[in-house]
């Protein structure tokens, strides 16, 4: 950076702000103390100390900027020389004031001498004190950047390793859905090609839910229930009427904001062991509403239940906790009731 670009750095509005207030204070203070019972006197003494104070201080703040006094790696090499700037700066500001102050009102001096040394001296107080004043200020400033800066950073990290985790979740859960289904289908070819087939269709409707979830975050919940209705139809193939099912849901839930294939391991869990092992079968539940921005969705099942506090969650529970935590945070609830057949109840915003 040039001498003339840390000059216009320096008279900056922001900066000349400061130094007027700085100015303006000390000339009040030293006021105080020529206080005299004659107002108009003392209105002058005021203005002659503002005009004598101002101009000591502006040549300051140039000279101070035009020579970069923080490449002197020697702290006291670098307080000689800011001592020599603002000595200089005294006395031409000196001057410059006695100069003004002459012409507007009737100010004289008698020991030019002890004057123009008064203001020196001042000058270098005055010079010194701004002088670590903005050196603080840029510190706090540069620290404050760099705190700011590393928090950005450590949220995008965040994200990311969200994503990720997300991803691999995501990576899981299909190719354990789509195995399943196959093997779905796999069982009918003997015994009903038609039926078969007509089960085909379905998968590939299913693979087209599948793709667009994996490329989107979220669909809505419509598509989401239409998918496990097509997912539980072909379960329906494998256990005939020993499964059955009620899908409902309010038309206000229906747009809400969902996670793709977030119910079709839990609606797994409940046919593997809700439905499948029982010999009569069993039967499933979806409910879902939205109330207040909040969208509820409830799954339950007729199954045997399992102790939650002896039986670990499988990957299909526990998949779908870490993605609402992931997606969600606090902002998400989820109840599981484990007696009398599985009871789960998600309640998350309609919209992110």
């Amino acid at each position: 950076m040039t001498a003339i670009d840390r000059v216009k750095e320096a008279l900056c509005l922001r900066n000349i702000r400061t130094l007027l207030g700085a100015v303006l204070g000390i000339t009040l203070i030293i006021s105080i103390f020529e206080f005299t019972p004659d107002l108009r006197k003392w209105l002058v003494e005021i203005a002659g100390n503002f005009i004598l104070a101002i101009s000591i201080a502006f040549p300051g703040m140039i000279l101070g900027s035009m020579f970069d006094t923080e490449r002197i790696r020697n702290s006291l090499l670098r307080l000689a020389a800011l001592m020599l700037l603002y000595t200089v700066s005294g006395i031409i500001g000196g001057l410059i004031g006695w100069g003004i102050n002459s012409v507007l009102f009737p100010f004289h001096i008698s020991h030019p001498f002890y004057f123009l040394f008064v203001v020196a001296v001042l000058s270098n107080v005055f010079g010194i004190s701004l002088f670590t004043y903005y050196s603080v200020r840029e510190r706090l400033e540069e620290t404050a950047r760099k705190l700011a800066e590393k928090e950005i950073n450590e949220q995008k990290l965040v994200q990311l390793k969200m994503r990720a985790e997300l991803e691999a979740l995501r990576a899981k859960t299909n190719p354990h859905f789509l195995f399943n289904t196959l093997n779905s289908i796999a069982s009918l070819i003997p015994d009903d090609p038609k039926r078969a087939e007509e089960m085909v269709q379905k998968l590939s409707n299913i693979f087209q839910y599948t793709l667009k979830a994996a490329s989107e975050e979220f669909v809505t919940l419509g598509d989401e229930l239409r998918f496990i209705e097509s997912y539980l139809e072909i379960e329906k193939v494998r256990l005939g009427e020993r499964l059955e099912y009620s899908i409902r849901a309010d038309d206000a839930s229906a747009p809400c904001r969902f996670p793709g294939m977030l119910l079709q391991p839990l609606v797994e869990n409940s046919i593997k062991y809700g439905v499948a092992p029982e010999k009569d079968g069993g039967s499933i539940t979806i409910e879902c509403r939205q109330s207040e921005g909040r969208c509820r969705v409830g799954i339950v099942d007729t199954g045997p239940g399992f102790d939650a506090f002896t039986v670990p969650e499988g990957f299909g529970i526990s998949s779908v906790r870490e993605r609402l935590e992931l997606l969600y945070g606090d902002r998400h609830t989820f109840d599981l009731s484990t007696e009398g057949g599985v009871s789960i109840v998600i309640e998350i915003p309609s919209t992110l």
